[in-house]
């Protein structure tokens, strides 16, 4: 197999299940790479089920062809995307299979150009790419790779140097992005797919077992359903959000359909296009509701061709929330005025570190409570009432805010809430605070300042 000119469709498969499952024994240790010490939906995972449900869409299934194979396989993954990082990785693999559709197989220089062709598809993906990212680590291995290969370079050469390139780039990858330097990791979502190419080159010494891949990524999500009509309606909005009192909250607004997920479990691509087909409606307007389920909600749309879907880019449960005040369907420009609400609102949120660091000059410990604006940590304590103290008095302080609303988590006591919120009060004369809850997970408090 060392000598192996060309790849065929099922050779192409088994090396996607060896870098599939490379990287799910590595996962853990890219979900550790991210710059915030916080539960989330870390890279690792995502990319692990994208690839994965990529893999289980060929399940059973033979072919000779690279063209067909591939095909199958970034059908699988595009559909099965999850968080930004599942998604640049799905769309990597969609320009693999676009520049190999025709071919029944696939040699070195075939393989240069299908990885450029990913590279390219990945960077259209994103609005504003960012150069030290997994974007950076397949753009200078794939031309790497296309300035050295030739007719006579095997597969195996071409992972090599697809590989050791794709190294470099990763390792320098923290003096590109100054909160990677700040944090002393490299890029997360590099790291995965450098495993995956780690993975695919194994493959060729057997050194790894197709066996051990036994995941199953075909799950069903809970989901809230406000309202199904078979008569297809005007207009529909179809929230993301975790935890009974969020759903509730988005539902009295007049969301009609909540796909349950959020910081630590990010919806796939599938999951928003079962949804735009359960809502029947003309247009559909979607609220991710967090940064990291944006790129999938995207992707959702570029799909979907049966309804219009607009995309209002909420990054946080407060700005859904606020966004939903203002869907007016008698407002012509009610769209337009949900992403102005977006635009109005700042969020903090109070949650917990799950390991020592040192972030912005902030040494914080495991188990710490953190307040966070903006992805930066303005306060920090052992008690998690202290912490939303601090938080609140920050940005009333910085931006003389009066309305606060919180939400309040599942580890938090009524009573504690309300003692916290009157002491807020009683220290801050113009001040207003409401509370309700939420019953989310990971953030003990969601807070929306007006």
């Amino acid at each position: 197999m060392d000598n192996l000119l060309y790849l065929d469709g099922n050779l192409y498969k088994n090396l996607m299940i060896s870098g599939a499952t490379n990287l799910e024994k590595n996962r853990i240790v890219v979900n550790n790479l991210n710059v915030f010490p916080i539960p989330d939906g870390d890279t690792g995972d995502n990319m692990s089920m994208t690839i994965g449900h990529g893999i289980s869409e060929v399940s059973g299934f033979s072919d000779n062809n690279i063209g067909i194979m591939s095909k199958k396989i970034s059908r699988g993954m595009l559909f099965g995307a999850r968080g930004n990082s599942g998604v640049i990785l799905s769309q990597i693999f969609r320009g693999v299979s676009d520049y190999l559709k025709d071919k029944e197989k696939a040699n070195a220089i075939d393989l240069a150009n299908a990885f450029i062709s990913g590279t390219e598809k990945a960077y259209k993906m994103v609005v504003n790419p960012v150069e030290g990212t997994i974007l950076t680590v397949v753009r200078k291995a794939s031309n790497k790779a296309k300035s050295i290969v030739n007719d006579s370079t095997t597969i195996k050469e071409f992972f090599k140097v697809f590989l050791d390139e794709a190294n470099i780039t990763l390792k320098d990858t923290i003096n590109m992005m100054e909160c990677l330097k700040k944090a002393n990791v490299i890029d997360s979502g590099g790291a995965g797919l450098v495993y995956i190419i780690e993975g695919m080159l194994k493959y060729f010494d057997s050194n790894i077992n197709l066996g051990d891949y036994i995941l199953d990524y075909k799950f069903e999500r809970d989901k809230y359903v406000a309202s199904l009509n078979s008569e297809m309606k005007d207009f529909a909005i179809v929230s993301v959000c975790n935890g009974d009192g969020l759903r509730d909250l988005f539902i009295n607004a007049g969301a009609d359909y909540i796909i349950d997920g959020g910081q630590t479990m990010n919806p796939s691509t599938e999951d928003f296009l079962r949804a735009f087909d359960l809502v029947n409606a003309k247009t559909i307007i979607v609220l991710p509701n967090n940064s990291n389920i944006i790129l999938s909600a995207k992707q959702a749309k570029d799909i979907y061709d049966k309804s219009n879907v607009e995309i209002v880019e909420s990054k946080t449960i407060c700005e859904g929330l606020s966004a939903m005040a203002m869907a007016n369907y008698d407002d012509p420009d009610f769209i337009g005025s949900m992403k102005e609400a977006v635009a109005n609102v700042i969020t903090g949120e109070v949650t917990y570190s799950i390991r020592d660091a040192v972030i912005d000059d902030v040494e914080i410990k495991k188990d710490d409570f953190i307040a966070i604006v903006d992805k930066k940590i303005v306060a920090k304590s052992t008690n998690k009432s202290d912490c939303l103290k601090e938080l609140i008095n920050y940005e009333i302080s910085k931006n003389n805010k009066e309305m606060i609303n919180v939400i309040y988590g599942k580890d938090v006591l009524e009573k504690d809430i309300e003692d916290t919120c009157n002491d807020i009060i009683n220290n801050n004369k113009y001040v207003e605070v409401n509370y309700v809850s939420g019953a989310q997970d990971v953030y003990s408090f969601i807070v929306a300042f007006e």
